[in-house]
């Protein structure tokens, strides 16, 4: 729950921060989606 939380708040600034670069939705969230699965430990979040 705290990572899907803090996920949330990431996400606005993460997407401003991208838009400037024009790239595209689904490589921001597959990028930030790798990033987190690196960042937490096994189990923490949805495996797959």
């Amino acid at each position: 729950m705290l990572e899907r939380s803090w996920l949330l708040q990431q996400m606005p600034a993460y997407l401003a921060r991208r838009d400037e670069t024009s790239t595209s939705a689904a490589a921001v969230v597959l990028s930030l989606l790798r990033s987190v699965r690196l960042a937490a430990p096994h189990g923490a979040g949805p495996t797959r």
